[in-house]
């Protein structure tokens, strides 16, 4: 007997298995369609379009022979058996549904549970890092080599970034200020970076240069 014949294994990156992945139960004594059969997920990494999530442990699918259905345990989601392969979107789904509505105080009591059980199973402080928007920030390219691009941010603080992170840098010739509109993961470090544009360093800019250049000042 095979079940959920499109669920993906776990990978090192967020991407699903590009091949099916089938789940075979067998027993030698009589099926009763009404007992759900259970089998956990070879995957705690998901990903649909801009987002992605990992789970603290592997999920539970719960086999409903009877109705042709699968249940993500501890989700409240249910799937025909044939869209099976949407399980990482219908988990990705769930978790923003509530992730809102607990945002805007508007669970309900049983969403409250709902939220409590699903923010234990994720990754949850990571996924809010890694999915803020993007905040406005000034630097210094300090060096450059063929692999990697060295920064010193606003506060001081240094950091080499591989270019295919920070490729938008290459704009600028080392040495020159900037501006940016980036994204930081866990411990800071850079994810990605946009919208750069020379600027002039913070040391040409005196309160006098400032206030005379203000449009507002001009005579």
């Amino acid at each position: 007997m095979i079940l959920a014949p499109d669920i993906p294994t776990e990978r090192a990156s967020y991407l699903a298995n590009e091949l099916p992945r089938t789940v075979e139960v067998s027993s030698s004594s009589q099926f009763d369609l009404d007992v759900p059969i259970e089998a956990e997920l070879d995957q705690r990494h998901f990903a649909f379009g801009e987002y992605f999530l990992i789970l603290e442990r592997y999920p539970t699918i719960a086999y409903y022979r009877r109705t042709y259905e699968l249940e993500i345990r501890g989700w409240n989601v249910r799937l025909p058996w044939q869209r099976g392969g949407e399980i990482s979107r219908e988990i990705i789904r769930k978790f923003l549904f509530l992730l809102r509505k607990a945002e805007r105080k508007e669970l309900s009591k049983h969403e409250e549970r709902e939220w409590e059980e699903i923010s234990r199973q994720a990754d949850y402080r990571r996924f809010c890092v890694e999915h803020a928007p993007a905040i406005f920030t000034e630097g210094r390219l300090l060096a450059a080599t063929p692999a990697d691009l060295e920064i010193e941010w606003h506060d001081g603080t240094k950091e080499v970034v591989p270019r295919s992170v920070a490729k938008s840098l290459e704009l600028l010739n080392p040495g020159e200020s900037f501006t940016a509109l980036a994204n930081f993961g866990e411990g800071n470090k850079l994810v990605s970076i946009s919208q750069v544009a020379p600027a002039p360093s913070a040391e040409v800019i005196d309160g006098e240069t400032l206030w005379r250049s203000w449009p507002s000042n001009r005579s």
